[in-house]
């Protein structure tokens, strides 16, 4: 059988999978009853979100007022909302439909990737993992960049994996989908080279190189007309966003602790101008500090996984309209925990593959994204664990490598589950 026909018959198999499908069944029936439950209440960024996206919706400009038109953040998430605005009016229920389906994307494509790269066992834990994944299932009514963003960046992996990479058409068709990231999180810019860089041993680094530059070529293409309404704007070449500096001076700076800081006001400089002094200024401090950029990093990368309740603090307004205060952080304990025991078995689970494939599973796409998002945040801010979020999928999936060793071998103490779990992780 040909690489093309595998490649086609594990997608066609997490489509027909029993487990599979009851955990997808699942996932919709979980975020279907906390959109019927909460109601949506958008607060912070999701606020911000709404109010441009209302802002796009009725007046054809991306800001948050007509007056005002932005860069700060790319316009992917505001520009989807706006789209059902238009349709429906001002009412959330199609945002939280939209949320569901993406909700359920999500646990299908992370659930066809672990099938093909660990067996039908760890697709079936991964999915169910993500299924009843408390903060994704809060995200439901939350206006937030995170399902979007997730829910392209495995579509892309998906069509890298099941398109033959020898052909333009699986560059062009990563490049798209990285590039409707990009609209979304500008993290999405460097998908391509990653999914370049991960691909398996066999392919040669020329069809690498092809393949991320078709790809970049592509996706450059598809943003080249945000650009050019940055530059008309501004007067100056301006590419995605106006914020990149000023995040990197958030995370290094004599008083930065790593987190979310107000800029300083340069009412003299433009946005573009602004944040490529703050980058200036950002650069300056760790080319002096070289020793305590590293210290730093390595603190703000482990920061950026000691919690997770973002998702219950943005639902926390429309949360409590419905439940008491007490219940409400019983919540968002459950969220907290839930996140931390996976973490655990992740780490678990990483150390296991690599004791069984050794520095191979560094250029792993599950290890690679995994660090990809961690350094980018490691270097900038990290303290908003949101940033995390981008790698649940992928430690969902080594997860549910420790989960099922720890099975297996419970199996010896039961043996009851002797031959319900594999003897082995591919």
């Amino acid at each position: 059988m040909d690489n093309d026909a595998r490649r086609q018959g594990w997608l066609v198999r997490s489509f027909s999978d029993p487990g599979i499908r009851c955990a997808l069944v699942l996932a919709a029936v979980l975020r279907l009853l906390w959109a019927i439950w909460v109601p949506v209440v958008p607060s912070s960024d999701g606020l911000a979100y709404d109010i441009m996206a209302l802002t796009l919706a009725n007046e054809n400009v991306y800001g948050p007022h007509v007056s005002a038109p932005s860069s700060h953040w790319p316009p992917g998430t505001s520009f989807l909302y706006s789209l059902l605005y238009r349709g429906f009016g001002h009412v959330y229920w199609p945002v939280e439909a939209l949320n569901v389906g993406l909700g359920v994307l999500i646990v299908f494509a992370a659930a066809a990737l672990a099938l093909s790269w660990f067996g039908i066992a760890a697709a079936r834990v991964t999915a169910v993992l993500l299924a009843v994944w408390p903060s994704l299932i809060l995200y439901t009514t939350v206006l937030a960049s995170e399902l979007p963003f997730i829910a392209l960046m495995l579509l892309a992996l998906l069509a890298r994996m099941t398109i033959s990479a020898r052909t333009v058409l699986c560059a062009v068709v990563v490049g798209a989908l990285a590039a409707a990231a990009t609209y979304v999180r500008v993290e999405g810019l460097l998908l391509p080279i990653l999914f370049a860089l991960s691909m398996p041993p066999t392919q040669q680094w020329r069809r690498r190189i092809a393949f991320a530059s078709l790809a970049m070529l592509a996706l450059l293409i598809l943003i080249a007309p945000w650009a050019w309404r940055n530059t008309k704007f501004y007067g100056q070449p301006t590419f995605i966003v106006t914020s990149s500096g000023t995040n990197l001076w958030m995370g290094n700076n004599p008083d930065s602790d790593g987190g979310y800081m107000p800029p300083p006001v340069l009412p003299v400089l433009n946005a573009p101008d602004a944040d490529a002094h703050l980058r200036r200024e950002a650069i300056d401090y760790i080319a002096r500090n070289p020793g305590l950029f590293l210290w730093n990093s390595a603190v703000k990368a482990i920061r950026l996984h000691d919690r997770e309740t973002i998702a219950w603090h943005w639902s926390r307004l429309g949360l409590e309209t419905v439940v008491s205060e007490r219940t409400s952080h019983a919540v968002k304990w459950t969220a907290h925990l839930f996140w931390i025991a996976v973490l655990l078995f992740a780490v678990a689970g990483v150390l296991i593959g690599l004791r069984r494939s050794g520095w191979r599973l560094l250029l792993h796409p599950t290890t690679m994204i995994w660090l990809y998002f961690t350094a980018i945040h490691a270097v900038t801010i990290a303290t908003q664990d949101r940033f995390h979020f981008p790698s649940n999928p992928f430690i969902a999936m080594y997860a549910s490598i420790a989960l099922l060793v720890l099975g297996t071998r419970m199996s010896v103490v039961f043996p009851r589950l002797r031959g319900k779990l594999p003897a082995k992780i591919r």
